[in-house]
């Protein structure tokens, strides 16, 4: 008994969506060097991936490739678009089938492949090899895959863009599954975040500043080293892993449980007859009254009122699932909802918790506007810049304008990134623990094919909506681009009056009692700590 003893504080019954409890056997310090590997693991791979997307508009329009503004813009959100919305389908992997361990191990070695033609294509001769000749400008109004190479850097940055879709819908969970307790995984996800937000300095500080003063080839050579060294560092920790095993997954019930619902749902009025005449007919010896009577079909009728569609999914209800698969599947509800509001967000991010990060997020749009009126006006004052090998012709106006923007957006990130993570996996069940946080990967995703969609609605609507490296505002319409982010601001303001409105009718944001109160592991003895 002193090898499988439980704390006091666990439940004597665990939630039936769970899966059979594992017992954690790791010491303490083994328990911190898997938290340390998974932690350097995220703060490598984000270091990476900021060295590709951060200057990726950049390194388009540079004379390596010579894309127009435009088009290196859209090639970044299809980037970013493809990078998220592909967690969906390795969230699905990583549940029913491989496991969380295997496919961010699948997931490093397909970005590896799509990250290694960056140095490539940034090498003048090889890029002629790959390209069948030197990069050729054209005109901004030209379509997108009229640009040259337009085919070979986009499906480089699409399998790039699947590796890390991969790795980031299981790589948090991971680290999540280290631990136990919600004050851990609270302390988890805040210790994530800091190493997310680290990489991405050091990509931003050190990397960015090698592509634009010395060489993008060598830039992405240290970053594809780095890349190569992060699945070694991941992989050097899995001894300490407590894998959790995939089983039944949520994603492949859904459609299932959905149509023999709606067969339970459509033999009900019939079934429901002969159950009121059996009920009767059982407790006609046992009435004291009339009233008994009728007390007790009111109870009956608001059962059967009470019941959701779903239900009747159920064994009891004469469908065909367990109720632990339906009762994953209504988890879903709300957090599907919560995720389809955060992609306003999420799509300013691009270019209680929640709603201070809501209203953050619309204030940084509201600065980025006053910025660029403020910036249009110092134009005539204007000169030459050059970043990396590309002239620009930049205003006369300190770049620390811009600090009250970043600033409120960060702000924006602490309150709502953070606590969307930590929703995304207390909220989960375990069958689809992988799906729920690609949920919220994809709500970024989605976000940056809407945000392309909207430059390109916006430009459909304002003919010209671009301007080259050599010009410093639009000589016509400079209103446009300042107007651009007042728009995104209201957006912003709109959909937080409806995530309120979700959250008063649904309760989206609050999470299951049961997932704050059951541990995924059994502790080793009494006295384990929760970290």
């Amino acid at each position: 008994m002193a090898d499988l003893s439980v704390h006091e504080l666990s439940p004597l019954m665990f939630h039936a969506s769970r899966a059979p409890l594992k017992t954690d056997m790791r010491s303490t310090w083994q328990k911190r060097l898997s938290m340390l590997f998974v932690l350097l693991a995220v703060g490598f791979e984000r270091l990476t991936f900021y060295s590709l997307s951060g200057n990726l508009i950049l390194f388009l329009t540079s004379h390596h490739i010579r894309w127009t503004s435009r088009h290196s813009l859209n090639a970044s959100f299809i980037f970013f678009g493809a990078s998220y919305a592909s967690a969906l389908f390795f969230s699905w992997i990583s549940d029913a089938k491989v496991g969380r361990v295997k496919t961010i191990v699948i997931g490093f070695l397909i970005y590896i492949v799509g990250y290694v033609f960056f140095p490539l294509f940034s090498h003048g001769e090889v890029y002629k090899v790959i390209c069948g000749g030197p990069p050729v400008h054209i005109h901004e109004s030209a379509p997108y895959f009229h640009e040259k190479c337009s085919i070979q850097i986009t499906a480089a940055l699409v399998i790039t863009a699947i590796g890390i879709g991969a790795v980031e819908a299981n790589i948090a969970v991971l680290g999540a599954e280290q631990i136990r307790g919600q004050k851990a995984t609270t302390q988890y996800f805040a210790q994530y975040y800091t190493a997310v937000n680290l990489g991405s300095f050091l990509a931003y500080g050190i990397i960015a500043y090698v592509q634009q003063n010395r060489s993008y080839h060598v830039g992405y050579l240290i970053s594809i080293g780095l890349l190569a060294f992060t699945l070694v560092l991941f992989l050097a920790g899995y001894k300490y892993y407590i894998p959790v095993k995939p089983h039944d997954s949520v994603v492949t019930n859904f459609f299932p449980v959905m149509i023999n619902a709606f067969r339970s749902w459509r033999t009900r009025p019939q079934r429901t007859r002969n159950i009121h005449r059996n009920h009767r007919f059982s407790r006609k010896a046992l009435r004291a009254s009339d009233q008994l009577d009728i007390s007790e079909n009111l109870a009956f009728d608001g059962n059967e009122q009470s019941r959701s569609f779903l239900d009747y999914a159920k064994v009891e209800y004469n469908g065909q699932f367990p109720d632990r698969v339906v009762d994953d599947i209504k988890a879903l509800r709300r957090i599907i909802v919560m995720f389809i509001l955060l992609i306003p967000y999420w799509l300013l991010y691009v270019q209680l918790r929640f709603i201070l990060g809501m209203l953050a997020a619309a204030l940084s749009m509201c600065l980025t506007g006053i910025v660029e009126i403020f910036r249009q006006q110092s134009c005539s004052s204007s000169f030459p810049q050059t970043i990396g090998d590309t002239v620009y012709n930049a205003s006369d106006m300190s770049v620390f304008y811009q600090l009250p923007q970043y600033v409120s957006m960060g702000v924006s990130e602490v309150f709502a990134s953070i606590a969307s993570l930590e929703f995304a996996y207390l909220t989960a069940p375990q069958s689809a623990q992988s799906f729920v946080m690609s949920l919220r990967f994809c709500s970024v995703g989605l976000s940056s094919f809407l945000a392309s969609g909207y430059m390109n609605i916006y430009d459909g609507l304002n003919a010209n909506f671009s301007i080259t490296n050599s010009e410093c505002k639009d000589a016509e319409k400079p209103q446009l681009f300042y107007v651009y982010f007042f728009v995104l601001a209201g957006i912003q303001i709109i959909l937080l009056f409806v995530f309120l409105a979700c959250d008063r009718r649904f309760r989206i944001i609050k999470a299951s009692e049961h997932r704050f109160n059951t541990r995924l592991f059994i502790g080793s003895n009494v006295g384990t700590s929760d970290t």
